[in-house]
């Protein structure tokens, strides 16, 4: 009782944290594109984060939103609370796998196909997205291969919505398998490939090219170019967390899924993280 006590006093100080780090809302008359960096465990905080920058940049009508995206993976109830709102998000949403030496393992292989765009810097990989159960107790066959059935056909509807290679999506989480960015491109994971955010805008959304994104033209060029809510607080968050889940992740099982959930449950519960 008095561990699930912290746990929850843990996780309140850092929403509060988090919340005095929100940006002030941006009036501009020129057209926007909102940057959104991610890099990192996918946790509540930058769920948070990622879902809240999109919020925004729809009510600032914004021309697309583009998530910056370095990630090892995360727990699995934080990447479908992103995803959920970029596939319902009233504006386009690009995902860019950077800088390079960056990745989108396990849980990023999921957001990242859930984009409308997708691109990656060179020297970048992507894959590797098998579901890892935590926990202190044994796992059993029939639960693992339940599991992995609901991540494949998950990241397989998403990739079939997308209109992306789901072939490759059901192996990267039934057989952990990774590609390069010339490899994505290649059989169809992602759409460009780009040295820098600049490029990706320069290079790809020219006004009156042919890219029409949920329904609406990217008209970018003297776009202003307004950096998501401020890196401060979201990085101590994501420390602290980090931090936390070493300490008592494993011990207090406090990763939530659907099958078998542990919430808050005793040490033998089972629960999982994509990473």
């Amino acid at each position: 009782m008095k561990m699930k006590i912290k746990i929850i006093i843990f996780f309140l100080i850092l929403i509060s944290i988090f919340s005095i780090s929100l940006k002030e809302n941006y009036t501009n008359t020129k057209p926007s594109i909102y940057l959104l960096q991610l890099n990192g465990i996918i946790n509540p905080i930058t769920s948070r984060y990622v879902v809240g920058g999109i919020e925004d940049a729809e009510k600032e009508e914004a021309e697309c939103l583009i998530l910056q995206l370095d990630t090892p993976g995360g727990l699995d109830t934080s990447m479908r609370d992103i995803i959920k709102k970029m596939l319902n998000s009233s504006i386009p949403i690009i995902v860019y796998v950077s800088p390079s030496g960056g990745r989108a393992a396990s849980a990023g292989v999921f957001i990242t196909l859930a984009s409308n765009i997708a691109a990656m810097a060179p020297g970048t990989n992507i894959g590797a997205a098998h579901p890892v159960a935590l926990g202190e107790g044994e796992i059993s066959e029939e639960m693992e291969a339940k599991i992995v059935n609901d991540a494949a056909a998950y990241i397989k509807t998403i990739a079939e919505k997308r209109g992306r290679n789901t072939e490759w999506a059901e192996k990267a989480v039934r057989e952990s398998v990774s590609i390069t960015e010339q490899e994505a491109i290649e059989i169809g994971v992602i759409e460009f490939i780009a040295n820098d955010v600049n490029e990706l805008i320069e290079e790809y959304f020219m006004p009156g090219d042919w890219l029409e994104v949920a329904n609406k033209i990217l008209k970018d060029r003297g776009a202003v170019l307004v950096l998501g809510a401020t890196d401060t607080g979201k990085s101590i968050c994501t420390l602290l967390f980090a931090n936390f889940w070493a300490k008592h992740g494993r011990k207090v099982g406090i990763v939530d899924v659907d099958m078998g959930q542990s919430d808050l449950g005793p040490p033998t519960t089972m629960g999982m993280v994509l990473i």
